[in-house]
């Protein structure tokens, strides 16, 4: 375009920070904002949300902060309680949660009564919502321990919205996981699921990373749920590396029994990245632990030498 003549416009360069952001392409999406300005393209409010998101997928607090200065000083930007709304998620996500506080307190989310507010102000301005902006009201919900506002909204989402995109269930899914609700989460895991017709492998690393983060804790009663860690062994043996897998074991096996599912996670995984097994069947078999049919299964997939 450039090539042909075609002035760089706000929407076409909000695209391109899209592309780079979804494609994981992070640090590319600062030098798209820096060359709207150098070419006397200004950003809008959706480009520098854009930009914060991008700081947000690597952490970079710092540049994050240096560009919410930014926003706040240009006159054609107006800001709202919504991008308030994420930076706040942003730091307490980075565990900054006094930064959070202030944040929260400026865009006047401090309480559900007023979140919920705030969003039937947004719904009135606006016939159609957008996928972030759900994500931020239910990421907002679910701090505030108010589940089952939030399943309402979710709720809301699925019949209004006109594709499924998992970031939004994936919202309330990591603010259960986090907050320890490991069965909600799974529960609505396959939920989603079932409604569908597919898996969803990044939700169930979030909850297996959650439930990781949950053995590590010094509440040495605490056990997983049975049918929640046969879940994440069956998703890790079909999409986890062998060194996560056996990571993920170390530290349920503090809680747990060694069981079946848990040599089957490991099996599968390591004949997936073409590993040995047989230390693994001779453990199995020490801790008294027999080979049956789906052990059988799992071992007849491996390649013949």
């Amino acid at each position: 375009m450039e090539e042909l003549g075609f002035a760089s416009t706000v929407i076409n360069d909000n695209d391109l920070m899209c592309l780079y952001l979804n494609t994981g392409q992070l640090e590319k999406v600062p030098d798209v904002l820096s060359d709207m300005k150098e070419n006397s393209v200004l950003p809008d409010l959706f480009s520098y949300r854009i930009c914060l998101k991008s700081y947000r997928e690597k952490s970079d607090i710092d540049n994050l902060e240096k560009i919410l200065r930014e926003m706040e000083s240009q006159l054609q930007i107006s800001m709202d309680w919504l991008t308030y709304a994420t930076v706040a998620n942003i730091y307490i996500e980075a565990g900054l949660r006094e930064k959070a506080l202030v944040y929260l307190k400026k865009c006047g989310l401090g309480n559900k009564d007023e979140v919920m507010r705030l969003w039937g102000l947004a719904k009135a301005k606006c016939k159609k919502q957008l996928n972030r902006d759900y994500i931020t009201i239910l990421g907002c919900l679910v701090r505030l321990g108010r589940l089952e506002e939030a399943e309402k909204l979710l709720q809301d989402w699925e019949l209004s919205s006109q594709y499924y995109d998992f970031q939004v269930p994936n919202a309330l899914l990591i603010g259960c996981s986090r907050t320890g609700l490991l069965e909600k989460a799974e529960t609505m895991l396959h939920d989603i699921s079932e409604k569908q017709k597919v898996k969803n492998p990044n939700s169930w690393a979030i909850i297996a990373a959650a439930l990781a983060a949950a053995a590590e804790t010094e509440n040495k009663a605490w056990r997983p749920k049975p049918t929640l860690a046969s879940s994440i062994f069956n998703w890790l043996g079909d999409n986890g590396d062998v060194e996560e897998v056996k990571g993920f074991v170390c530290l349920l096996e503090t809680k747990i029994p060694k069981s079946r599912e848990m040599y089957h996670s490991l099996i599968k995984a390591s004949i997936r990245c073409g590993k040995e097994v047989d230390g693994l069947l001779e453990n199995m078999k020490a801790d008294k632990i027999d080979e049956e049919e789906e052990t059988k299964t799992i071992l007849s997939s491996r390649q013949p030498e």
